[in-house]
């Protein structure tokens, strides 16, 4: 993701440029108004403008290259986003890193049998960060053009007890030695947690800035 402060020199950049430099500004628009009509969206389908904005930003990089005050922007930018760059990296959203290595400790000493994550797609690295044949179930959420088709992520978060319900009986061997999900979720899976005869395992801290379906620690269950 571009640097808060580097934004300033795409755009300030694009105002320093020729106007006959502008083509690629021109294609970066159309690039964005053409995603904006996708249901689905994700920050990577910005990447490929990366590139392109750089350029601009050189524009305006020239411009400060023999100003006096270029020292103070050097300084400005060390100042900003360091702070933000180590936050962001060590801290902000840690709880899907820490909790998989929980688990690859706890499989080691052979607690684990199989996992459950009740999570949004892709929240967790899933084995590159667990080393062992274990089975590791995640929600689907894969496109179809089925119509009336609805994500197995969708149906889950839709009504958790339900979805939980038509899925497991109570046959003893069919359920996961361990749940993972986000504290939003806890409260509608308690149910389950309490009939099955789960039992708080470990919460890792997540996000001071939960959003979505995320929430501010990550919660595992095991039985």
């Amino acid at each position: 993701m571009q640097d808060w402060a580097l934004q300033t020199f795409h755009i300030s950049g694009v105002l320093y440029a020729p106007s006959k430099k502008l083509l690629l500004f021109a294609v970066m628009c159309l690039y964005v108004f053409i995603h904006s009509f996708i249901s689905h969206k994700e920050f990577r389908f910005l990447a490929p403008l990366l590139p392109l904005s750089s350029v601009y930003a050189g524009y305006f990089c020239s411009k400060i290259a023999a100003a006096k005050w270029q020292l103070a922007v050097f300084v400005g930018l060390v100042v900003i986003n360091a702070p933000v760059a180590l936050y962001t990296s060590v801290v902000h959203q840690r709880g899907t890193l820490d909790v998989m290595r929980y688990l690859d400790g706890e499989a080691q000493l052979g607690y684990v049998k199989s996992v459950l994550f009740l999570m949004p797609c892709h929240s967790t690295p899933v084995y590159s960060h667990f080393h062992h044949n274990i089975s590791l179930r995640l929600l689907d959420c894969s496109p179809s053009l089925e119509p009336g088709y609805v994500p197995e992520d969708d149906q889950f978060f839709s009504n958790p007890a339900k979805w939980l319900g038509e899925r497991y009986t109570a046959v003893e061997k069919q359920l996961p030695s361990h749940l993972v999900m986000f504290d939003p979720v806890v409260q509608d899976v308690m149910p389950f947690i309490d009939q099955h005869n789960y039992s708080q395992a470990a919460i890792f801290f997540h996000s001071h800035f939960p959003e979505g379906l995320a929430g501010r620690t990550v919660a595992v269950y095991y039985r």
